[in-house]
């Protein structure tokens, strides 16, 4: 009996490690995917800009920019009468400071602009979720936690590496 237990406690091991070595496999994938290390490590800073649908008020749109550096610094302008602003542990919006679900939220859009970096970076944090089917590919999750009892998720294409 003895025996088994060990047998099983050495099975567990085993395949959390290739779990865990499985992981940083795909993680890596999805590194060179996006440039690699080196290429991403270079980054910084990310430009995003477009045009936003107001979801109150159908038919309103405006232009919307959104600047990111490393750490953890955002500038999100939207329109001309709003301006987010992220500056590591402090968010301010059109000047007031904010806490809280405002800055929380923001902190988010931040760390998603810089995800492949992200993973790439605290890929040792990572935890694996359920897998999820997307147009048809089925999708390793990977959830990053965060401070303050956030996280994010990713969904990474196994075949190509891509974040989806």
């Amino acid at each position: 009996m003895k025996f088994l237990l060990a047998l099983g406690v050495w099975t567990a091991c085993i395949l959390s490690a290739v779990a865990a070595d499985d992981v940083g496999g795909l993680i890596d994938k999805m590194g060179e995917a996006y440039g690699g290390r080196a290429g991403l490590e270079k980054m910084g800073a990310v430009r995003e800009s477009g045009t936003v649908e107001a979801s109150m008020r159908m038919g309103s749109s405006g232009p919307v920019l959104r600047l990111f550096a490393r750490p953890i610094k955002l500038r999100v302008e939207v329109g001309t009468n709003e301006v987010r602003l992220v500056d590591g542990p402090k968010g301010w919006r059109n000047g007031k400071e904010v806490t809280g679900m405002q800055y929380e939220a923001m902190v988010l859009q931040a760390v998603r602009l810089d995800l492949p970096w992200q993973l790439l970076a605290h890929k040792d944090k990572l935890v694996e979720k359920e897998v999820k089917e997307l147009e048809g590919k089925h999708l390793r999750v990977m959830q990053l936690p965060l401070e303050n009892g956030l996280s994010v998720s990713a969904g990474i294409d196994p075949s190509t590496g891509r974040i989806l």
